[in-house]
């Protein structure tokens, strides 16, 4: 990284647009960069803001949003996984990087939630706007109209290990049934299905939704 800023430990300090501090349209996003958390997520919604601002000064119709990180991660347990989503506490722009500087007229509190029902949607192991529901769909060019969601956990009685046992089962039973149909776009929300259920498909599966992604894309 010869020739750009670096703070003492390293890391590429920038703005809340990603722009590389001193420096005209250089951009920088990740882990390379001064922000505390290192996480894919965080990385992909620093580079959202990064792309915003590229395109706006390519002419694109739109003001570029800067990044407000919010954190999701995903729980391995015995059980049903849990799903994690938090809005990291503002901290000195002086440590950090692309966060709004503080505001002592108006304090937003940190927001966090826990469920083991998904937090977000498609609820992929990465999860960023476009790049999780470019991993999870048949039809990439609709991305556009269907990034990654925000959902709310509904208040109920904790499933039963038996029942999301039989509930995972029955929904790639219909996976493989819509596959052999033919119909790989319904085998694969089966699959999105499936992996909320678990946190993770098995490897198997993984190995089936690579190769009904490419059969689905192939039918116009």
């Amino acid at each position: 990284m010869s020739g750009l800023p670096a703070d003492a430990d390293g890391f590429i300090p920038v703005d809340r647009h990603g722009g590389v501090a001193g420096l005209d349209d250089v951009y920088a996003a990740g882990d390379v960069t001064s922000f505390p958390l290192r996480q894919g997520g965080l990385a992909a919604q620093q580079a959202d803001a990064v792309a915003e601002v590229i395109a706006a000064g390519a002419g694109a119709a739109l003001t570029p949003t800067p990044f407000r990180p919010v954190l999701r991660g995903l729980l391995m347990t015995a059980g049903a996984p849990l799903y994690l989503r938090s809005e990291p506490h503002r901290v000195p722009a002086q440590t950090s990087v692309a966060i709004d500087e503080p505001d002592h007229h108006h304090r937003r509190a940190a927001v966090s939630a826990a469920s083991d029902q998904p937090l977000w949607w498609p609820p992929a192991k990465i999860a960023a706007r476009y790049l999780a529901p470019y991993l999870a769909t048949a039809r990439p060019t609709s991305l556009a109209a269907e990034p990654l969601t925000d959902r709310i956990a509904v208040p109920g009685p904790r499933v039963s290990e038996a029942e999301r046992h039989e509930a995972l089962e029955l929904t790639l039973l219909i996976a493989d049934g819509d596959a052999r149909w033919g119909d790989y776009r319904s085998a694969l929300n089966a699959l999105d299905a499936a992996e909320a259920l678990e946190g993770a498909l098995p490897p198997e599966y993984e190995t089936k939704r690579r190769i009904w992604t490419a059969e689905a894309a192939r039918v116009p």
